[in-house]
């Protein structure tokens, strides 16, 4: 199993906390059969990505050095989850925020203040770029949530949609 969205990286954002967590989280995927995690630290500003960068790499090489020591069967990628502001629309290359290298971009927006024709026009920027682009959880959005129709009008722009488990469980939001 290949978990594509998880905020692994120690001390970067609202994921793990230290390097001991991150060890901890790798240890519960091989566990739960997870072979495969694309590191998806928060990206909020495309105009520091050089930094971005330098500190994904120092932690996913740590990381992944750390998993050949302790014999643990995970390997850990390079991603981001690109919230899109209004630099997005402006951004000429987002190919290097992509997971795993792949051609999938994986974004974020407002949660409360982002409407339909934002998030096309994000979709649009990032399909200019060859990319293919894919919403993080897309349950959490309160124009989704007051209209579901939105998501069959995003995956017909071309959106993927990434969920979260605990959406699929009602363990977070409504069961309807």
């Amino acid at each position: 199993m290949i978990d594509l969205h998880c905020h692994i990286l120690p001390e970067i954002d609202d994921g793990s906390q230290s390097r001991a967590m991150s060890l901890e989280m790798c240890k519960m995927a091989a566990q739960s059969k997870v072979t495969d995690i694309i590191a998806t630290p928060h990206m909020t500003d495309l105009y520091a990505k050089q930094e971005f960068h330098t500190k994904v790499s120092a932690r996913l090489k740590y990381l992944n050095e750390r998993m050949v020591e302790e014999n643990i069967p995970v390997r850990i990628h390079r991603g981001a989850e690109v919230y899109a502001s209004k630099d997005i629309l402006y951004s000429p290359d987002l190919t290097d925020l992509t997971l795993a290298g792949s051609k999938y971009l994986l974004f974020e927006f407002s949660f409360i203040d982002s409407d339909f024709d934002y998030v096309k026009e994000a979709i649009t920027v990032i399909q200019s770029q060859g990319l293919v682009p894919v919403i993080a959880h897309p349950e959490r959005y309160d124009f989704i949530q007051r209209d579901y129709t939105n998501i069959n009008r995003l995956a017909d722009c071309g959106a993927l949609f990434q969920c979260n488990l605990g959406s699929l469980t009602g363990e977070l939001g409504k069961r309807e």
